[in-house]
């Protein structure tokens, strides 16, 4: 049962499946990450503001990013 857990283990290892399990998993990590950014903002300052649009404008892409391309950022109420 040792041997061929071991055997099971290498082989594992070695497969092309841990490799795309690997960038699946560093993608779902990026992405979780892309989304607390795009779902947080401090507008208590015009520099806060534009210091959190600006990093929105670096994790998202296409239409988003265009329409955050245009943002003027404010101080908030």
């Amino acid at each position: 049962v040792c041997a061929a857990g071991t055997w099971s283990y290498a082989a594992a290892r070695t497969d092309d499946d841990l490799a795309y399990g690997r960038a699946r998993d560093a993608a779902l990590r990026e992405g979780r990450s892309a989304v607390a950014t795009l779902s947080t903002l401090d507008a208590s300052s015009r520099a806060r503001a534009a210091a959190g649009v600006a990093r929105w404008k670096t994790v998202s892409a296409g239409p988003l990013r265009t329409e955050l391309a245009r943002v003027k950022p404010a101080k908030g109420a």
